[in-house]
């Protein structure tokens, strides 16, 4: 449900951070990156970040100092016995909260949980993603999983859902996103049915339940 337009956002306010002579590049390869060249979701990023510095307008200044914390913070963390994902769990949550801490008050109001939400999703995936196999996450790009054309995801309601939502609106506020919690489950259910290997449906599943869950601690 666009958290990834709330992530684009965060890496703008990095761009636009930048000198002036370096700025276009950035920009430039987010647009790449994210594969929104010519899209309208890196301008409705932009939209959303230009509304930001409208409520924040020492915005810029102000991520300059929260990203030389946040690369201290990282800076400092020390391996030692622990393995790459124990460190993740552990440290990422203390590292991400400056920029949780700066953004957050610069979103409107009734958006401001999808700053949070964002950064509690990944973690929680990314702890999925320690707790899987090679061969489970490799099976997320399967194509069956992957390849699925919008016509064919709206034959089932819980993904038309989804679609129109997104269609709808840039953002939802969180009694529309709570409204939708379990879709996002229930779709990658009924497409999973495709796939024929058990490995597939068990992998898409799992991710799936665990955004399913988060949401779902939110809206309690």
């Amino acid at each position: 449900m666009k958290l990834y337009v709330v992530l684009l956002c965060i890496a703008v306010v990095y761009a636009e951070e930048k000198e002036s002579s370096s700025e276009e590049l950035d920009l430039d390869f987010l647009e790449k990156f994210f594969s929104f060249k010519g899209n309208k979701h890196m301008k409705d990023a932009r939209d959303i970040f230009n509304k930001t510095q409208e409520k924040c307008p020492n915005l810029k200044t102000d991520a300059e100092d929260v990203l030389k914390k946040v690369g201290e913070c990282v800076v400092k963390i020390e391996m030692g016995s622990k393995t790459i994902c124990q460190v993740i769990k552990e440290k990422i949550p203390k590292c991400s909260k400056p920029i949780i801490d700066l953004i957050t008050p610069c979103v409107e109001e009734q958006h401001q949980y999808l700053v949070r939400l964002t950064f509690k999703m990944v973690q929680a995936l990314m702890d999925q993603a320690c707790n899987s196999t090679v061969e489970e996450l490799l099976e997320l790009f399967n194509p069956c999983v992957i390849d699925v054309e919008e016509e064919e995801e709206n034959k089932f309601e819980s993904c038309k859902r989804i679609n129109e939502k997104m269609k709808d609106d840039l953002i939802p506020t969180k009694e529309e996103m709570c409204k939708l919690k379990s879709d996002g489950y229930d779709c990658m259910k009924e497409l999973t049915k495709k796939c024929e290997n058990p490995l597939t449906k068990k992998s898409s599943l799992d991710f799936a339940k665990v955004a399913d869950d988060v949401l779902a601690d939110m809206c309690a």
